[in-house]
């Protein structure tokens, strides 16, 4: 049977670089929510943009917004440990070219896997072959499976690449050793420091007071050593400490002995947690 081509782009909302995804040589799909860019997500995405370069297709991702368990299962839904916007970003500096965020809906939800697999692998994206992670589900129910995504792409002309992933690199592993405390696990885990945006509420002489600007993970309560990021590029160190509150946390940042708080009140910063003191 021959693939559909004709695109139906409507139900999902493409960021940069979306446009007419449909090129010649098609794209090598990868599909997830990649709430924290994990190293496990990082080989996964080098799989993606080496199999479209050896295709000669566009790398192209594929992630949902809410988190899907937030419209399922709302009493199930993590905590994130990044923001849309953020992962969008890390997707690009990984190579991949674009980005496609379906909002998720009740009505979406209740797709069956073929629909899902025939409008947005086959009509939308023109994909010649995805690459999941080796458990991945889908569809009404999460009845689709790496199997089943096979069997459809034979009839409509796309192969599938089920990486195995360890669970030990994943972003409830994140999630765990955050909650924990454990931010030299979260650091081997994520390749980086987890980082929180956050809000300056008051300065005092020495401490900063802040909250953060979204409801991401945070570690338990306690003191921490950091550096902090701002718009201007400049890094300072700083110890923090996280306090509960009724609204959820409170963050107090200490900079170095060098830097006056006052001069990153109007900042936009980001806490980026090293380990626990």
């Amino acid at each position: 049977m021959s693939r559909r081509t004709s695109p139906t782009r409507s139900r999902c909302r493409a960021r940069r670089g979306g446009g007419h995804l449909a090129q010649t040589g098609g794209t090598v799909v990868t599909i997830g929510n990649f709430d924290g860019v994990h190293r496990g997500h990082q080989d996964l995405l080098r799989e993606v943009v080496a199999s479209a370069r050896t295709l000669g297709a566009d790398a192209t991702a594929v992630m949902f917004d809410p988190h899907p368990l937030r419209v399922v299962r709302p009493e199930a839904a993590p905590t994130l440990l990044t923001t849309v916007a953020w992962r969008e970003r890390a997707l690009r500096e990984l190579g991949i070219e674009h980005v496609h965020v379906l909002k998720f809906t009740p009505g979406m939800a209740d797709w069956s896997p073929e629909t899902f697999a025939q409008r947005i692998l086959v009509e939308t994206l023109d994909a010649v072959r995805v690459t999941v992670g080796a458990g991945f589900r889908f569809g009404k129910g999460a009845r689709g499976t790496t199997e089943t995504l096979a069997d459809f792409g034979a009839v409509h002309g796309f192969e599938v690449n089920p990486v195995p992933l360890t669970p030990q690199r994943s972003s409830t592993a994140v999630r765990r050793a955050i909650a924990g405390g454990r931010l030299h696990d979260v650091t081997e885990m994520l390749g980086r420091y987890h980082s929180v945006p956050v809000e300056i509420t008051h300065s005092g002489r020495r401490t900063l007071q802040a909250t953060p600007v979204y409801d991401l993970a945070m570690p338990p309560p306690g003191s921490y050593r950091a550096f902090l990021t701002g718009r201007s590029g400049r890094t300072e160190p700083a110890a923090v400490a996280v306090a509960p509150t009724r609204a959820g946390v409170t963050m107090t940042l200490k900079p170095g002995p060098e830097v006056e708080p006052v001069t990153l009140l109007n900042d936009r910063l980001v806490v980026h947690l090293i380990a626990q003191e």
